[in-house]
Order: C-alpha cells, then structure tokens, then sequence
C-alpha cells in the first residue's frame, strides 16, 4: 500500500526500493496487486494498479 502511495505521488524510487524487497522470492507472482505494482514501475507506460486488488478481508 505504501508503495503504491509513493508511486502516486511521483516517487518512484522509493516505491522500487519496497517493492524490490517484496519481489526477491517468486512467491510474489501468485499475489496479483504486487506482481501488477512491479510491472507499472517497471514500464512506466503501464498504469498503477487497483488498489482493489490487495488481499484485505472484511472483518
């Protein structure tokens, strides 16, 4: 989430630096909003991704 704030804001080099820390195992492909995160910083051409894809669940 924070990640995604920073590349909102313009900040894409801090938002790298998280989600780099989140990217090192291929674990992260099987969470969609992250693997969609890293592609829109990756290719800029690309838009950032739904914050509607984060795993949260309604208590």
């Amino acid at each position: 989430m924070k990640a995604h704030h920073f590349a909102q804001q313009g900040e894409r080099y801090e938002a790298e630096k998280i989600v780099r820390m989140l990217i090192k195992q291929d674990e992260y492909k099987k969470e969609p909003f992250v693997a969609a995160l890293w592609s829109s910083l990756t290719d800029p051409s690309k838009p950032l991704p739904s914050t509607d894809l984060i795993p949260i669940d309604s208590f």
